[in-house]
């Protein structure tokens, strides 16, 4: 596992793809869109992407209303086998060396194996309700 570089895009997209199709969310696909995210985070000093068996990708920010209290969003991964557990260790390695006072992770709806995962490891704080307008 290491982190990502820009040679490496392709490969995540393929694998976003993948996740995609996995989890059937009610939004397209769009393969631009993943590399332009992708490679902004790269580039980001407070971005996160590791590749490995799979790929993470989050960010540090501030919380809006408390700017003091930092956050590190974890908000893509996709494991191809049991790397997923790896993967997620390794960006809160990275998150807590950068001094978060907050991980947040993100879990499709159907994930519940993720779900009970994340059980493990932290406690749920909040719970984000969509309501999907627009969609085809």
């Amino acid at each position: 596992m290491r982190q990502a570089t820009s040679g490496d895009i392709p490969e995540i997209i393929r694998m976003a793809r993948d996740f995609h199709r996995h989890n059937a969310p009610p939004w397209p696909f769009s393969a631009d869109a993943t590399g332009e995210t992708i490679a902004g985070l790269i580039d980001a000093p407070n971005g996160f992407v590791a590749i490995g068996g799979g790929f993470i990708a989050g960010l540090i920010v501030p919380n809006p209303i408390s700017p003091e209290w930092i956050i590190a969003k974890e908000f893509l991964w996709w494991s191809e086998g049991k790397d997923g557990p790896r993967l997620l260790r390794h960006f809160r390695e990275w998150a807590k060396s950068q001094g978060v006072n907050e991980i947040q992770y993100s879990r499709p709806a159907k994930a519940e194996r993720v779900g009970r995962f994340y059980d493990r490891i932290a406690r749920q704080s909040e719970i984000v309700h969509s309501e999907f307008c627009h969609v085809s």
